[in-house]
């Protein structure tokens, strides 16, 4: 699959609200900031290489207002992204 570069425009408010994540995960949110991108993105390769996925293919659906299984910082960049 061919890389390709993607520009993404937010609102200050989210790009805060990211950045106030990604300190709270322990996370940047720039990943050239971050010197285990590349390695993670090598295991997850092997990963998604090695390991059989039992849900692969299959659909599986939110029921509306079903977001119980989040963490709390899940929930809250879904709202953002959501709005």
């Amino acid at each position: 699959m061919k890389r390709r570069t993607a520009t993404l425009r937010i609102d200050p408010e989210q790009l805060k609200a990211l950045e106030h994540i990604s300190k709270t995960e322990g996370l940047t949110v720039h990943r050239k900031q971050n010197p285990g991108f590349k390695r993670a993105i090598d295991e997850f390769v092997e990963a998604e290489a090695v390991f059989e996925d039992p849900l692969e293919g299959q659909l599986i659906e939110e029921q509306s207002g079903e977001r119980h299984s989040a963490r709390p910082v899940q929930r809250k960049t879904r709202d953002i992204l959501d709005s």
